[in-house]
C-alpha cells in the first residue's frame, strides 16, 4: 500500500500556521516524514462522518522504536465536527525508516495535518 505523504508545517514562535492538509484515503493511510526526529511533532486529524471513528497509530519496527511492545495507539475521534490532536511518541511509533504511519477506520472521511512546535519554542 502506497501511503499518502503528509507533510510536517513548522510553526514558529508567535506565528499561527496553517497547515497543508491531506485528506484522508482509507485503502492507503498516511505516512509522516519525520526522519526519526518525532520531538515536538503533532497530529490533528478530524472525522467529517456521520459517526465516531478510530484512528491507529501503528507500533514502530526497529531499534528506536524500544517501546514498541506497548502496541499501537489509537484514538476514537467524534462524528461530523471530532477533532483529535496527537503528540507522537517517538520509541513507540517510529518505523524503521524514521516516518510514522497512520491508519483509519472504514469510511473515516476528513482530513490530516502534522506540525512541528520548534525545539525551545
Amino acid at each position: 500500500m502506497a501511503r499518502d505523504a503528509v507533510t510536517i508545517t513548522p510553526l514558529p514562535s508567535n506565528t499561527v500556521t496553517a497547515a497543508t492538509a491531506t485528506t484522508i484515503v482509507v485503502a492507503n493511510g498516511a505516512i509522516i516524514d519525520a526522519k526519526g526526529d518525532l520531538q515536538g511533532l503533532f497530529l490533528e486529524i478530524t472525522n467529517t462522518h456521520g459517526a465516531t471513528k478510530v484512528v491507529t497509530i501503528p507500533k514502530g519496527v526497529g531499534h528506536q522504536a524500544i517501546t514498541a511492545g506497548q502496541g499501537d495507539i489509537t484514538y476514537t475521534i467524534a462524528a461530523t465536527t471530532g477533532r483529535a490532536l496527537v503528540n507522537l511518541e517517538g520509541a513507540r511509533v517510529c518505523q524503521e525508516d524514521g516516518s510514522v504511519h497512520v491508519d483509519f477506520a472504514a469510511d473515516h472521511a476528513g482530513v490530516v495535518s502534522a506540525y512541528r512546535i520548534p525545539r525551545g519554542g
